[in-house]
C-alpha cells in the first residue's frame, strides 16, 4: 500500500499539479547537473592533458641528450649486422690463420692455404696460373729461374702434403713461401 501511495502521490505532484513553478525548479535542476557534469568533464580532460603534456616534456627533456648514443647505438648495430652477415667468412678466415700457422693438425687443408697464398702472390707479380693447369704445369711457366725453382720446391711439398697427407712437408710450406716472397721482391 506505501508504494501506490507512494505512487499516487509521484503522480499527483509531478503530473496533475505540474505548474510554472515546477517546470522551473526541473529546469533549474536539469540545467545545474548538466553544467556539474560538464565540468566534471572538462575537469578530468584538462587534468589528463597536463598528465600528456607533463609526460612529452620529460621525454624530450630525456631524448635531448640521446643523438650522440643513438648515432654510437645506430654504428654498434651496424656493426653487429655486418658481423653477423660476414660470420662464416670470419670464423673461416680464422680458421685458415690458425690452420696456417699449425699446418701438422691437418696438413691437406693446410697446404691447399699456402698455396693459395702463393697464387696470390705470384699473381701480383704478373704469373697467373690458369684453373685449367695444374701445379707442375703451372712452375714451368714461370720465366726467373730462381721463383722457378723455389716455387717448384713448394709444389712438392704442396702436392705431398695436399695429396699425400704429410705433416712434415706441411710444416715446411711457410718457410718456403716466406722465401719465395723475399725472392719476388728482389
Amino acid at each position: 500500500m506505501l508504494y501506490v501511495d507512494a505512487m499516487e502521490s509521484f503522480w499527483r505532484e509531478w503530473v496533475i499539479d505540474y505548474d510554472i513553478g515546477h517546470q522551473v525548479a526541473l529546469g533549474q535542476s536539469t540545467v545545474q547537473s548538466s553544467q556539474r557534469w560538464f565540468m566534471h568533464v572538462r575537469n578530468r580532460a584538462i587534468r589528463r592533458y597536463m598528465r600528456l603534456l607533463e609526460a612529452v616534456r620529460r621525454a624530450h627533456s630525456s631524448w635531448a641528450g640521446f643523438p650522440a648514443r643513438w648515432s654510437a647505438g645506430a654504428g654498434l648495430g651496424v656493426v653487429l649486422v655486418l658481423l653477423l652477415a660476414n660470420a662464416r667468412r670470419l670464423g673461416e678466415a680464422i680458421r685458415n690463420r690458425r690452420l696456417a700457422g699449425h699446418p701438422e693438425k691437418a696438413p691437406g687443408r693446410a697446404a691447399e692455404i699456402w698455396y693459395g697464398r702463393l697464387l696470390s702472390t705470384l699473381a701480383r707479380k704478373g704469373w697467373r696460373k690458369p684453373p685449367e693447369q695444374t701445379p707442375t704445369e703451372f712452375v714451368g711457366c714461370i720465366e726467373d729461374d730462381a721463383v722457378r725453382e723455389q716455387v717448384a720446391r713448394f709444389t712438392e711439398d704442396y702436392e705431398w702434403a695436399r695429396f699425400g697427407g704429410s705433416a712434415d712437408h706441411a710444416r715446411r710450406l711457410p718457410e718456403l713461401y716466406q722465401s719465395i716472397v723475399t725472392t719476388t721482391r728482389r
